[in-house]
């Protein structure tokens, strides 16, 4: 009876869905309640309802709720407010749990009242939809439940998740007197909040024995772009976790002063891959003729394959008047770098490293492949001759066969690319046909989310 389930679930025939709601066997109710739940059908609202409200077993009426969380209705709310009065405590849990799924805040006063519950999980599902429906109004509520160790991590999420200035006060004085757990919920919190000054937890936070937390402070520094916490987040560079270290670089990156290159910089070698991608990621979004030299600089001296690849790719995305002024030094740098030199220019737009890029269409490595076609996505094929417009065509097409997923989706990505561009003066419907073809042949979901955004853009 499962798998018929799962056929009318794919047939999306509700009327047999809902038939099965009449079964004597529990598990057939439960399962026939979830799955009208999840198609989502109006159809459904009344029969679902009548489950919540009269089912005899606990489970179905708990899945109930759950299901018409995803029916927009006033006759839904209703019901669910009935439901949190349910002898059975897992419907009152799930009914406050569907509660928080509309969001709204006609559905406040019951959420609160289910705070005092005698079960615990139901206490913490109420909390929970409060901190989703996001009221401000509701903190003070919710922030009387801090002091409930068993809720303590609850509220200090709710609040959180509100987000507003008036969550910072309560955010505030939960880091000062919470464990680590607490502490990061209060970080993250704060950090989420829009405001003109930094909250003194974040830059404490910095210090904080949790790596996590310095790691999250150091990324929220970076995020409200401020220069006055260039020293604090240089200072960071000298912590002894390397994500700590990452998330700092990160963040002055986007901070655009002279003094962050100089930091910058003084972590290129750093005997870390991890880091010294960090620092390339850093340069690219300082976007700077000094900062496209220092990546061009680390593109001569590195050897490691991750890093290499992450150097190509910030080079990419500096800007290209900045790219042409030092196009010279790029095209000083040693033959033995210069499949990623022709793959970052290329995708920068610069059309005349192309050329080279055609065999590395047919490379034995898959990631050279992968990045050869993702480059040819970003050039203007108006720029090549004909007869080099065919040879990428046919290799893409080629790699769409291709023993890698990776390279299948961008091959996929770039030839759907070409084929919606107008004007395009070779002949691409057999390129099409073949990759939507692919919809019925293709296993892995990557690849098939490749085909289907390419089959939304050309349909």
């Amino acid at each position: 009876m499962m798998d018929r389930i799962e056929e009318l679930k794919d047939e999306r025939d509700i009327e047999k869905l809902i038939e099965l709601l009449q079964e004597s066997e529990v598990q057939i109710r439960e399962e026939a309640v979830k799955t009208l739940g999840m198609i989502g059908a109006e159809k459904a609202l009344s029969p679902l309802i009548e489950r919540l409200k009269e089912d005899p077993a606990s489970t179905v009426r708990a899945n109930a709720a759950l299901a018409l969380s995803n029916l927009e209705s006033e006759e839904c709310k209703t019901a669910l407010k009935e439901a949190a009065d349910d002898e059975d405590w897992k419907v009152r849990h799930d009914a406050a749990i569907a509660m928080g799924d509309f969001q709204e805040e006609t559905l406040e006063e019951k959420l609160c009242s289910l705070i005092k519950d005698e079960e615990l999980e139901v206490r913490r599902k109420a909390i929970n939809s409060l901190g989703e429906i996001g009221d401000e109004d509701k903190i003070s509520e919710i922030q009387g439940h801090l002091e409930d160790e068993s809720l303590k991590k609850h509220a200090a999420r709710a609040i959180s998740k509100i987000g507003t200035k008036k969550a910072v006060e309560p955010l505030e004085e939960i880091y000062y007197d919470g464990d680590q757990e607490i502490r990061e919920i209060a970080v993250q919190g704060i950090g989420k909040i829009e405001r003109e000054e930094i909250s003194s937890v974040i830059l404490d936070a910095l210090e904080d024995d949790s790596w996590r937390i310095r790691e999250e402070a150091a990324k929220i520094l970076g995020d409200k772009e401020d220069d006055e916490y260039i020293p604090n987040l240089v200072e960071r560079l000298k912590d002894e976790n390397k994500y700590v270290v990452e998330a700092a670089l990160r963040s002055l990156g986007n901070l655009d002063k002279d003094e962050v290159l100089e930091a910058i910089k003084g972590k290129m070698d750093d005997e870390e891959p991890n880091i010294r991608i960090a620092v390339a990621d850093a340069l690219e979004t300082t976007d700077t003729e000094k900062s496209a030299e220092l990546l061009l600089d680390q593109l001569k001296k590195e050897d490691h394959p991750r890093v290499l690849w992450s150097i190509s790719e910030s080079i990419s995305g500096i800007s290209k008047e900045i790219l042409k002024e030092l196009k010279d030094e790029i095209d000083s740098i040693g033959p033995n770098k210069d499949i990623f030199v022709s793959i970052s220019m290329s995708k920068a737009g610069f059309s005349s490293y192309a050329e080279d890029l055609i065999p590395a269409l047919e490379s034995e490595r898959w990631k050279i492949r992968q990045k050869a076609a993702e480059a040819f996505g970003n050039v203007k094929m108006e720029e090549l001759n004909k007869r080099n417009r065919k040879k990428v065509i046919s290799k893409l097409r080629d790699r769409l066969k291709d023993n890698d997923k990776w390279v299948r989706a961008r091959s996929v990505r770039t030839l759907g690319n070409f084929i919606s561009k107008e004007g395009e003066e070779i002949d691409l419907e057999e390129e099409k046909k073949e990759i939507f073809e692919m919809e019925d042949t293709e296993a892995d979901e990557d690849v098939l989310e490749a085909v289907r955004d390419v089959k939304n853009l050309l349909e």
